[in-house]
């Protein structure tokens, strides 16, 4: 999990292959860090709803921009606030092709 109280998961799938928090930070200078990964086939993405965010001390998220990492350890802190949500998936989880949000549905 995020390293701050005020963190919450919004959805986790039974099989703990997919995991969505958000987080909210105002005013702090605290470093915060993602969680640590499960397995080496986790993927996070990490996405500035609202704000600013400086990730080890080089790259610089704005409102509506992302950062896709894996393998790698990241902290960030807030400049001044940001609301974040963090997706985390497993690579190599089963996944059903054919539902609605798959990409693969035809406009008729």
């Amino acid at each position: 999990m995020l390293v701050n109280p005020t963190h919450k998961i919004l959805l986790n799938t039974n099989g703990e292959d997919t995991f969505i928090y958000d987080m909210k930070i105002t005013n702090s200078q605290k470093v915060f860090q993602l969680p640590a990964s499960k397995n080496n086939d986790d993927t996070f993405l990490l996405y500035a709803f609202n704000g600013t965010i400086k990730a080890n001390n080089e790259i610089t998220l704005h409102r509506g921009e992302s950062l896709l990492i894996k393998n790698e350890t990241i902290t960030f802190i807030a400049n001044p606030f940001a609301e974040l949500v963090l997706f985390i998936t497993n690579e190599h989880a089963v996944y059903y092709a054919e539902g609605m949000y798959s990409g693969n549905q035809l406009l008729q």
